[in-house]
């Protein structure tokens, strides 16, 4: 008799917290203004040429220079629009610059002024998506209720050969 009437009070306590309990969102929400900071990079491509005697160099061009660049600034997400506006500022540069006999391949790096950008977002519990490209994302500090994202740290993709990782940190 002890026993069913314990586990009556359970099914009853266990039923109560399922109809009190709020329903599950399954992604977090960005929205708000974000710190962001971006690191990219891009492979450099390098052709180098040999005599075919010697087996010595003799030629090198690079086919395609590569990219790094780190970015900094804020973002403000209106999950009501789907759209973010992105204001960074940026150094970026060829990952790899080639001083040779004919000219230099490749960019140094610089500094350029602060850009802002408005474009659409979307995210689920595991994509972040910006103005079209998909990155992993790993969600922290979700609010309870609205489950709104504390931070995201993602990465991915930008192109062949680039890969960009950032982090975004709520205001």
């Amino acid at each position: 008799m002890k026993i069913a009437l314990l586990l009556s009070a359970a099914a009853v306590a266990l039923s109560a917290d399922v109809v009190m309990a709020e329903p599950q969102s399954a992604s977090p929400v960005l929205s708000g203004t974000y710190t962001v900071q971006l690191t990219e990079l891009c492979q450099a491509i390098v052709n180098a040429s040999t005599n075919p005697i010697t087996h010595d160099l003799s030629g090198i061009a690079a086919l395609n220079s590569g990219k790094m660049g780190i970015s900094v600034g804020t973002v403000n997400f209106d999950p009501g629009t789907g759209l973010a506006t992105v204001s960074m500022n940026r150094v970026n540069g060829s990952a790899l610059v080639l001083n040779l006999l004919n000219g230099t391949e490749g960019q140094p790096m610089a500094d350029l002024p602060l850009q802002t950008q408005t474009a659409s977002y979307s995210n689920t519990s595991t994509l972040f998506t910006f103005n079209g490209t998909q990155y992993y994302a790993y969600y922290a500090a979700v609010s309870p209720g609205m489950k709104i994202a504390g931070s995201v740290v993602f990465g991915g993709l930008e192109t062949t050969g680039c890969a960009t990782s950032g982090t975004l940190t709520r205001q």
